[in-house]
């Protein structure tokens, strides 16, 4: 649990090479890093704008068995998003879909907030009118367009 700790306190620093590190040590002992622990790296290179890195932890953590959780997935889909990437967010939630895992609510509002943020107001409400996100986030995904159409001054109401 204490390494758990120091890679999270690595992370927050903005040192993930060093929480990598930790994860390595933990293996050096004979151990096998923990989900947290892989999610933790994960969050410190997707904070510091590195997703190829993050990639890498989480197909080293694959290749060991360990299975992603809707957190894993949330934070790729986080960091994809303040990046305006959302050709790759589209590929983490079709993953995701493949591996047998549905959006939530904090899912959804990460994608919405993402085009928010990139100016698209109305891109949300485009993508619950077309895409596969509709049937897992309607009501979300149309009260966040909306609310954000209206403090953009895009309703005539």
């Amino acid at each position: 649990m204490r390494m758990i700790f120091l890679m999270d306190m690595y992370t927050q620093a903005g040192d993930c090479w060093k929480a990598e590190e930790v994860l390595g040590r933990i293996q050096s002992l004979g151990r096998t890093p923990d989900l947290i622990s892989y999610n933790t790296v994960i969050k410190g290179f997707r904070r510091q704008g590195l997703m190829q890195e993050a990639i890498g932890i989480f197909s080293e953590m694959s290749g060991r068995g360990i299975r992603p959780c809707i957190v894993t997935y949330n934070t790729f889909i986080s960091g994809y998003a303040a990046r305006e990437m959302f050709a790759e967010i589209d590929d983490v939630v079709e993953y995701m879909f493949q591996h047998g895992y549905r959006l939530n609510e904090l899912t959804c509002k990460i994608i919405v907030n993402g085009y928010c943020k990139a100016g698209s107001v109305l891109a949300p409400l485009a993508a619950y009118l077309t895409s596969k996100y509709a049937i897992f986030c309607q009501t979300y995904m149309y009260n966040s367009a909306h609310d954000a159409a209206f403090s953009a001054s895009l309703l005539p109401f």
